[in-house]
């Protein structure tokens, strides 16, 4: 028998879009699965509304395990206990508004074993085939070639077997973010794919659309765990001056771009000023490494440029519309 494989869902607030989420996990082509839903204290009929989609499904029901937080932790808790009751061999993670292709399990488990990777990362737009060079796909984390989401991933639960992997309560924002650049520190071999198995739906009301002064904490929360967690790799493992040095810059303008991007969708400048002096070393040292878009923003940040941000900032949105 093939091995089990558990998908981890965390679920709050999500009515409107969990029976679409289930049925895409429950007519996946591959059989030995394992379902691991949890509430995190919804308020909503999300439940309710698994469990009746659950009942239409009756060869999946008795892999189907609702948990139920006696109080609302926030999605980083809610993940971690989905997969500490995960079971399988190997675990994915869907968050409870998205739909998954009907063959995307089998296919990644047929990628992890024939490559031995112990993470296989689809909708991705670099491919290198069962790579063991952690230098190289770091570069490609930090330069937003390899897709940072917990989501559209399949790990090796192996992998969870450190509780330093987890994100710290109330890191909700960027946390799947963290947990993956944690696994890519502990792994040792990650296969990539360009199959676009994963559906995200971008919601008006969701975590990351609604942009305030919470999200640059989690910002400068999740970079000082992203630090901590990589300062074993260049103490330990990077030999190489220039290679520490070239990951050093990269990983500096991350940060400046991350910043950046808030700004940009904040509409308070009281939220700018509090937090302008967000890496302005780092600003300082690499502004010139920056693209055009990011290099003008960057500058008008750190002259406290307020009334041009506004006016960048409409400018942006109507090429958008």
């Amino acid at each position: 028998m093939l091995p089990k494989i558990s998908i981890c869902v965390p679920v709050y607030g999500v009515e409107q879009y969990i029976a679409d989420c289930a049925r895409s996990l429950f007519e996946q082509t591959y059989e030995n699965l394992e379902y691991v839903f949890v509430d995190d204290c919804t308020e909503d009929d999300s439940i309710s509304i698994l469990n009746q989609v659950v009942k239409n499904f009756p060869k999946r029901q008795a892999q189907v395990k609702i948990l139920t937080h006696t109080s609302n932790q926030g999605l980083a808790v809610a993940r971690r206990t989905s997969i500490e009751n995960a079971t399988g061999e190997y675990l994915t993670c869907v968050d409870s508004d998205d739909t998954i292709a009907p063959d995307m399990i089998e296919t990644m488990y047929r990628i992890a074993t024939a490559s031995e990777a112990d993470i296989v990362v689809s909708n991705c737009d670099i491919l290198f085939d069962q790579s063991t060079d952690k230098l190289f796909y770091l570069h490609s984390f930090f330069q937003d070639k390899l897709p940072f989401s917990a989501w559209g991933k399949l790990f090796h639960k192996s992998l969870f077997a450190d509780s330093q992997v987890f994100t710290p309560k109330g890191l909700d924002y960027g946390e799947d973010r963290l947990m993956s650049l944690k696994m890519l520190l502990r792994s040792k071999k990650v296969a990539c794919i360009p199959n676009q198995f994963y559906n995200y739906r971008q919601r008006e009301l969701s975590i990351t659309s609604r942009k305030n002064e919470w999200h640059f904490q989690c910002l400068e929360r999740f970079w000082n765990e992203a630090d901590k967690a990589l300062k074993p790799y260049f103490d330990d493992i990077l030999k190489l001056e220039s290679d520490k040095k070239r990951l050093q810059d990269e990983i500096a303008l991350c940060k400046i771009k991350d910043k950046t991007k808030l700004m940009l969708s904040v509409k308070s400048n009281k939220i700018r000023k509090q937090f302008a002096d967000l890496y302005r070393d780092e600003e300082t040292q690499h502004m010139k490494m920056l693209t055009r878009g990011y290099w003008l923003m960057s500058h008008l940040v750190h002259y406290h440029l307020w009334g041009l941000i506004s006016i960048y900032q409409l400018y942006i949105n109507s090429l958008d519309k």
